[in-house]
């Protein structure tokens, strides 16, 4: 886990199990270029810097109401950590990471995020049932991760995969 400020509530994580090594899903998690190939039209990635480490996500709630996360990638350890903080509006952070562990057969991925502080909007959401939404979010990202990294895996390009 990324050490730092402490989080104010539970995080809100996912977990899923690939057939690829550790060092496969480090590589393609920490490359942010590949997060391209694994947004859904909730959590979609907008923009990557020219230079530097982050980029800039738009969140779409299903009531239509969106909110965009400034990313910053702060930490990685290859092959089991990659993570970073996301910034909404004046107020909210997270600490947002990705761990990787060897499992018997591939490698064991989770998606988390803790929050750090909470603006009046995204507390308003978050307990309308926005966490329970974020982590159905986290994992649709990692249900499409494993498909693009076994697909790669399996000697086919990787390639954007749309799970509705």
């Amino acid at each position: 886990m990324i050490r730092g400020r402490q989080a104010l509530g539970p995080a809100v994580s996912a977990q899923a199990q690939t057939a690829t090594t550790p060092e496969q899903a480090f590589a393609f998690v920490s490359a942010l270029e590949n997060h391209w190939h694994i947004d859904d039209r909730y959590l979609r990635l907008e923009r990557l810097p020219v230079e530097g480490f982050g980029g800039r996500i738009r969140i779409r709630t299903p009531l239509g109401l969106a909110r965009t996360a400034q990313t910053d990638l702060t930490t990685t350890v290859a092959p089991h950590l990659v993570g970073g903080t996301a910034t909404v509006g004046a107020r909210t952070r997270a600490r947002v990471y990705w761990t990787i562990e060897p499992a018997a057969h591939g490698s064991h991925i989770s998606l988390a995020a803790d929050l750090l502080d909470v603006g009046p909007v995204d507390r308003l959401l978050l307990s309308l049932g926005g966490r329970w939404w974020l982590r159905r979010r986290f994992d649709r990202v990692l249900e499409r991760l494993v498909l693009v990294l076994e697909r790669g895996s399996a000697g086919e390009a990787a390639a954007p995969v749309r799970v509705a």
